[in-house]
């Protein structure tokens, strides 16, 4: 396999850092996306080199302490919000050239109260710390601890100081990542509808778990069924409404 490339690297260096500075929320911090997927399969399992230049990490309101802040356990560490809600940036060095990597802090659109465009009412944390996203609902309900440790063997966080955390399973890692992104593409594309107004403007993406025994049912925005791929990976059943 190809070395790993430096941006990647220096991604997980500032996400050990995110991790570090959110350790006193416990269960309440589960890391998903890209990162969660490249530590569950194993460099073994991949033809080329994992890369991704951001991490992703799903927050439980419902497991979230109301101290320390997460703006000031974030901003403590380094980190600087962005323009929009939940997206901290990290300043790091990659190939001699300052970077800013993101972080984002995501809460799992199905349990986000208090929605606006983007941000989402977190108590005392206030309506910018995190953002709020469809397509992270598996995380919370599928998750288990496992150690991530840096890339970087000079980063003195490597093997001797790498983290116990929690990270989305191996069999819901690339589901919630592909449900993320489908659901990141098809607010564009209502986004787009909207501005123009055209008729001919292309539909939103089909999602895989759409019925496909009606063609014309739709799905309201506030229920995508992100839930029920969340409910495949837990193990849940939904009762057949056809006899035996």
């Amino acid at each position: 396999m190809a070395a790993l490339d430096p941006a990647y690297v220096a991604a997980r260096r500032v996400l050990l850092d995110a991790l570090r500075a959110l350790t006193p929320h416990g269960p309440a911090v589960i890391v998903a996306g890209a990162q969660a997927v490249y530590l569950r399969t194993g460099s073994a399992d991949l033809a080329i080199a994992p890369y991704t230049t951001d991490g992703d990490l799903a927050i439980d309101p419902h497991q979230l302490a109301d101290v320390p802040l997460l703006a000031a356990a974030m901003e403590e560490a380094g980190f600087a919000l962005s323009t929009e809600p939940g997206i901290w940036h990290a300043p790091a060095r990659v190939d001699g050239m300052e970077v800013a990597i993101p972080v984002d802090l995501i809460v799992p659109e199905r349990v986000a109260v208090g929605r606006g465009r983007r941000s989402v009412r977190l108590g005392p944390h206030g309506r910018r710390a995190a953002r709020h996203a469809a397509g992270l609902e598996a995380a919370l309900v599928d998750h288990a601890p496992m150690t991530i440790a840096a890339l970087d063997p000079n980063d003195n966080r490597g093997h001797s100081g790498a983290l116990w955390t929690r990270i989305t399973s191996s069999r819901c890692a690339l589901p919630t990542r592909a449900s993320w992104w489908i659901s990141r593409v098809r607010d564009e594309q209502v986004r787009a509808h909207r501005r123009t107004g055209a008729p001919d403007a292309p539909r939103p993406v089909a999602s895989f778990a759409r019925p496909t025994t009606d063609r014309r049912r739709r799905w309201p925005r506030r229920r995508r069924p992100t839930v029920a791929s969340a409910s495949r990976c837990a193990g849940w059943s939904r009762p057949s409404s056809r006899g035996a």
